[in-house]
């Protein structure tokens, strides 16, 4: 959840952050989520989640700046095979083809074809 001053493009081990949760709950709520069931975590401070996640959403982040690998231990902690998730991928780091092996259920939502191309992906039925 933060944003840093010196931005880098593409794909980068060096995790640099274009976050802003309080947008991202905004988001949420000004498209018909109750308050109530909108849950932000920090997965950087509130790694102990403790409820089981029906939506995950991280654009331009989670494959698209940082490795999706680091997250599936948490992911199938607290998730479920109905969870949904939406995420982009930077198509030079990953090929959707990766995901076929922690999802059986993949979908291009939207592509860009830029400098810094991506594929938005909507994925359910992850893989324990």
């Amino acid at each position: 959840n933060q944003i840093d001053t010196k931005i880098k493009y593409g794909f980068s081990s060096n995790y640099e952050s274009y976050n802003d949760l309080n947008e991202t709950k905004n988001l949420l709520l000004d498209n018909g989520f109750s308050n109530n069931r909108v849950n932000i975590f920090d997965v950087d401070q509130d790694i102990n989640i403790n409820k089981k996640i029906d939506l995950v959403i991280s654009l331009k982040s989670m494959s698209y700046h940082y490795p999706f690998e680091t997250y599936i231990q948490l992911f199938r902690s607290c998730c479920n095979a109905d969870t949904t998730f939406i995420f982009d991928i930077a198509i030079n780091q990953y090929k959707v083809d990766f995901f076929k092996s922690y999802f059986e259920e993949i979908h291009i939502i939207h592509e860009e074809e830029s400098i810094h191309s991506l594929k938005r992906l909507y994925c359910k039925k992850i893989k324990f």
